[in-house]
C-alpha cells in the first residue's frame, strides 16, 4: 500500500494501533522496516519507509517520506499512535537488515529513537559462526535469503525474490544500468 497522503497515513496508523494493542496484551509483535534514501544517514535525505507488520504479514506499506516529511513519523491518531511511537515502543520488535544508516537517519532527521531493534545481518553472521564457519564479511539481504532455502516453501517465491533483487539493481546500481540518484 502506498502511503503518500493524510488519508493513507491515517489508515497505516490504524493498522499500527492494532499492532500496539496486541503488544499491550503481552503477545509478541514485530514490524519489518527498511528505509531508502540518497546516501541515507544523518545528512542523506530519507525518501521511503517500507513496513510490514506481524499483525498483517501479507501487506507491505511504502511510506513516501519525501512527500509527507515530518508528518510521516509525527502525525498521530486520536489515541496517540504515530510511526514514531511505534518505533520507540520496546514491546514491538523492529526487524532491520543492517540498520546503522536507517537508525542514524531516523534519529537525526526525525527525532525517532527506535527501541527493540533486531538486526538480521548480525543474526546471519552469528548463525554462520555457530555453524563453525569463519566470517570475514557480511552479505547482502538477497544472498542471506538464498542461503536459507527453507525460507522459500515454493520455487515461485525464490523466483520472485530474484526478480525483485534484479529490478532493484537495474534501478539503483550503475554497473547494472541504474543510478544512485
Amino acid at each position: 500500500y502506498l502511503v503518500d497522503d493524510f488519508g493513507s497515513l491515517m489508515n497505516l496508523l490504524y493498522q499500527l494501533s492494532k499492532l500496539e494493542r496486541i503488544a499491550s496484551n503481552g503477545k509478541p509483535t514485530a514490524m519489518a522496516v527498511d528505509l531508502e534514501g540518497l546516501n541515507l544517514c544523518r545528512d542523506g535525505a530519507m525518501s521511503l519507509a517500507q513496513l510490514c507488520l506481524s499483525s498483517n504479514p501479507k501487506s507491505v506499506y511504502v511510506v513516501d517520506v519525501t512527500r509527507l516529511g515530518f508528518h510521516a513519523f509525527h502525525a498521530t491518531t486520536h489515541t496517540g499512535t504515530s510511526l514514531k511511537s511505534i518505533m520507540e515502543d520496546a514491546r514491538i520488535e523492529k526487524v532491520f537488515y543492517d540498520p546503522r544508516n536507517d537508525v542514524d537517519a531516523l534519529y537525526y532527521q526525525f527525532n525517532v529513537a527506535p527501541q527493540n531493534v533486531f538486526d538480521l545481518q548480525l543474526a546471519e553472521v552469528a548463525l554462520r559462526r555457530a555453524r563453525g564457519l569463519t566470517v570475514r564479511y557480511v552479505i547482502g539481504l538477497f544472498k542471506c535469503l538464498i542461503a536459507q532455502p527453507e525460507l522459500f516453501t515454493q520455487s515461485a517465491m525464490m523466483d520472485f525474490a530474484r526478480r525483485i533483487n534484479d529490478a532493484g539493481k537495474a534501478l539503483y546500481e550503475p554497473k547494472h544500468g541504474g543510478s544512485f540518484k
